[in-house]
């Protein structure tokens, strides 16, 4: 085997043509996974800052003695209003909303997102209330998604594909109704 030049082996190592192209081809994936981790942990905050927020409001509707009078489905359909949702099937498959009792919502403090129902018990003036709020959010990007602790599968009411991933989100605010005339009949 014939031995090449010392100064063959010399100029191969010192040509800088490509070595741009390599470097980029080791930054590009940790980079993109970075960005895009960015991104979901981003959309997932912003869904959880609203998820909040529409339960404060919700809590100002009850504690007023303004929905006492209010059907399940109109507070669900309020609730999902204020998140931004206003279709209601995809309300539905995507949000759970209890409202009651402190003592009841403390029983059902371990449910599920599947077991869960809605539940509106507005209580009269001056009781100890409760609203706990469950927010399906869709992971976009799934390796992110098992980091963030998303559940996987399809299942669940919502209508995701079979493979897809969730995190479920929840709020829960107790507060004491004001003294409203619970008397007051409500108009039909």
């Amino acid at each position: 085997m014939p031995r090449l030049p010392h100064s063959t082996i010399r100029s191969f190592l010192l040509r800088r043509r490509g070595a741009t192209a390599v470097e980029f081809a080791f930054i590009i994936g940790p980079l993109l996974a970075l960005i895009l981790g960015v991104v979901e942990v981003s959309v997932a905050h912003m869904n959880n800052s609203r998820l909040q927020t529409s339960t404060q409001k919700i809590v100002r509707f009850v504690e007023t003695g303004e929905g006492r009078c209010a059907p399940q489905e109109e507070v669900r359909d309020l609730f999902c209003s204020y998140l931004g949702i206003h279709d209601s099937p995809s309300c539905t498959g995507k949000v759970r909303i209890l409202v009651m009792p402190l003592p009841d919502l403390l029983a059902r403090q371990n449910v599920s997102f599947d077991q869960a129902s809605n539940a509106y018990e507005p209580g009269v003036g001056g009781d100890r209330m409760g609203v706990r709020a469950i927010q399906k959010h869709r992971v976009f990007f799934p390796y992110l998604g098992a980091l963030l602790g998303a559940d996987s599968g399809g299942s669940g009411g919502g209508g995701g594909s079979s493979g897809s991933q969730h995190m479920y989100m929840q709020a829960t605010q107790i507060f004491k109704n004001e003294p409203f005339n619970s008397e007051t009949p409500c108009a039909s």
